[in-house]
């Protein structure tokens, strides 16, 4: 099972690749041979006709080619992924190709290279080539005496694993060669992959075009699209005999102008449900970018994005809406509804205008139109049962994308998602993506945790970053940080932070709390900053608020690496008149050189020492001491995560003089807060009358 997941990724990391080329060649085949009498003549005579054959070459280097592109990004991306024996993946793709092209060698005609076989249509037999040969290359290159290791030893690894290759490399060409030489002149064929392009056709030559034909016909195409490969081009090579004599129900243009609506699995359908159903931001992205392509018989990436492809949730829709299709538009025909097909259409006229084109009846349009509609109406359930598949994938990512940060935190180690290749480094870059919207969009918010002294009276409080994000609720603010960080985006979320605070700082000072502060978060990135000082500074103006109500913290681990440069810049705040507070506050070396120093105003006491005070003595010999050292020096001291009556009463006995915790309030938004200030004062001032 595990072999046959990994044989499925590598064909769609392959053909996810490919997807601009398919992309291309589409649009470019459309383009040349849209169906308007007047445009023909047109591009046939423009440019004395050399504008088509630009066209055709285009066509040519991209579908017509794709089978050779197909089989080198097959052999890199299996090899790189999951063939571990082979040091280089690079070698993998060469063998690949190698053998690709070895087996379309005609011996017959003068080792000439045949091309004819190279299109997006014989992809399948492609894709089998490929993985048997790079699982065949790394049977033989495991072989130790193929590689040449005792008469290589000594020399540079680079060049002795180059070396290595040479007897596997000689080895697998020689069997293609071989295989190719004699299927040519046992089966009198031109080459060997002309024969294994031909054994589909002979699977399905003997069988009559019918009712059963199309049901299976309908079933190959689905199944296959949904390995990977473009089962509609695959089995419409496949199926070409039958075709030709076939009419009416069972021709090719009937299938793709009633049938598959928006390509294989019928997929218009499925981008129009995802256009009124997902709440998906990225699949309806997706989907926005593809729908005009479903238009027109292009579903590669619908196929890939959503992704439908290895997407077990999809497997009956995709199969099924197409085979309802064929039976509504057999019976619309059948009964004279919609007249019979009497002209062979492109596979990529649009909807609509294929119906019209193909019978001459504004009906097979409107046949259209409903087989559409049935076929969202299949879709839609699964296209919210996807949804919940996503919600589910993106907040168990984001936990383990939390659990990883916090092992990162705890060791020290900057955190490098976004650069990660594996699924942590994918919900990264979703969660980058979320970021970037909630940033444009204003979705992040700030709440506010209160400070209040020894006597009661609350001094300010402390903004603190949230994000709820629509899947996965509350993000760990400590990676929110990491993805601004990594994103480049750190600074602008920060103007957002100050422009936010001093707001919400001219609000309360307005109402129940004109003497209150607010103190506000920076990184030590942000210190390198030389734009900080102008984005706080535009922040205060903006908002004509009191630059000594407006504290500033920055963590003992962020402050660490201060530069001289750096420390001007502290000072330079501290003169206009803001407040500076050191955060997560112990007692290392670095946290006595900043008492020592002028630049700090406040301390606060790290959580891990506060929080077992009642427990542990050390803990409170160490506050002890920092208290009197922050007296003498003329510091301020504020004690964190204070849950308890007792807790903030020991603390009070050590001489701690402010308090922060949920003893007191939760962090609250800025309107929770006036009104927790206002009844927190009342319940003071009843305190004091009854004392």
């Amino acid at each position: 099972m595990k072999k046959s997941k990994r044989t499925l990724d590598a064909i769609i990391r392959g053909m996810i690749i490919l997807i601009p080329l398919i992309m291309i060649g589409s649009f470019v085949t459309i383009f040349r041979d849209f169906p308007v009498a007047s445009y023909q003549r047109f591009i046939h005579t423009f440019m004395g006709g050399s504008f088509v054959t630009l066209t055709d070459n285009i066509i040519e280097i991209t579908l017509g080619s794709f089978s050779l592109y197909l089989a080198m990004i097959i052999g890199y991306g299996y090899a790189k992924e999951y063939a571990e024996s082979l040091p280089h993946a690079y070698i993998s793709m060469i063998m690949t190709t190698v053998v690709f092209l070895i087996l379309n060698v005609d011996f017959h005609d003068g080792m000439t290279l045949d091309t004819k076989n190279w299109g997006i249509e014989h992809s399948m037999i492609t894709v089998v080539i490929s993985m048997i040969t790079v699982k065949l290359f790394q049977k033989i290159y495991s072989i130790p005496m193929l590689r040449m290791e005792r008469s290589l030893y000594g020399i540079k690894a680079t060049l002795r694993d180059s070396y290595g290759y040479i007897l596997s490399g000689t080895a697998i060409m020689a069997f293609a060669s071989f295989v190719n030489t004699g299927i040519q002149y046992h089966f009198h064929v031109s080459n060997a992959y002309q024969a294994f392009v031909n054994i589909p056709v002979l699977m399905f030559r003997h069988i009559p075009a019918g009712f059963g034909f199309s049901i299976m016909y309908l079933t190959f195409v689905s199944l296959l699209s949904l390995t990977g490969v473009r089962g509609q081009s695959c089995m419409i090579a496949a199926c070409t005999s039958i075709f030709a004599e076939a009419q009416g129900f069972h021709s090719e243009s009937f299938f793709h102008t009633f049938i598959f609506l928006g390509g294989s699995g019928a997929t218009l359908s499925l981008a129009i449900g995802i256009l009124l159903y997902s709440k998906q931001r990225s699949v309806r992205n997706v989907n926005f970018i593809s729908l005009i392509a479903s238009f027109f018989n292009i579903n590669d990436m619908l196929l890939f994005g959503v992704p439908i492809v290895g997407n077990g949730i999809f497997i009956i829709p995709f199969c099924v809406v197409p085979i309802v299709n064929f039976l509504i538009t057999y019976a619309a025909v059948d009964s004279g509804i919609v007249p019979i097909i009497t002209h062979q259409t492109p596979q990529f006229l649009p909807v609509i205008w294929s119906g019209y084109a193909a019978t001459g009846s504004y009906m097979a349009g409107v046949l259209q139109i409903v087989n559409i509609a049935i076929g969202v109406a299949i879709y839609r359930p699964f296209i919210k049962k996807n949804d919940e598949r996503i919600n589910s994938e993106i907040k168990n990512g984001i936990v383990d994308l939390q659990k990883e940060l916090q092992e990162y935190e705890r060791i020290g180690k900057p955190s490098d998602f976004l650069q990660r290749k594996d699924a942590v480094g994918d919900i990264a870059k979703m969660l980058r993506n979320d970021f970037e919207y909630a940033l444009k969009h204003e979705e992040f918010k700030l709440v506010y945790q209160p400070q209040v002294r020894a006597d009661g009276e609350c001094i300010g409080a402390e903004a603190l970053l949230r994000w709820n994000h629509k899947v996965a609720g509350f993000v760990y603010p400590p990676l929110i940080i990491a993805i601004a960080r990594e994103s480049g985006k750190l600074a602008e979320l920060e103007r957002f932070i100050f422009n936010r605070a001093c707001r919400d700082l001219k609000y309360i000072q307005k109402s129940t709390l004109p003497y209150a502060k607010i103190s506000v978060n920076i990184t030590g990135e942000s210190l390198f900053n030389e734009d900080l000082e102008q984005m706080i500074e535009q922040a205060v103006e903006k908002y004509n608020v009191d630059r000594s109500k407006l504290w500033i913290e920055i963590t003992e681990q962020e402050a660490i690496a201060m530069t001289p440069e750096i420390t001007e810049r502290l000072f330079r705040l501290k003169r206009k008149g803001h407040k500076l507070l050191i955060d997560d506050f112990g007692m290392g070396h670095t946290s006595l050189t900043y008492l020592q120093s002028n630049q700090f105003d406040v301390v606060k006491l790290d959580g891990s020492i506060t929080r077992d005070v009642l427990e542990n003595d050390r803990n409170c010999q160490i506050i002890s001491s920092i208290a009197y050292l922050a007296k003498s020096l003329g510091f301020s001291m504020i004690a964190e995560y204070v849950e308890t009556q007792q807790q903030r009463d020991k603390l009070e006995e050590l001489n701690c003089e402010v308090f922060q915790g949920y003893l007191y309030s939760a962090p609250v938004d800025i309107y929770s807060l006036e009104q927790w200030a206002h009844m927190h004062q009342v319940g003071l001032q009843k305190k004091q009358n009854t004392l």
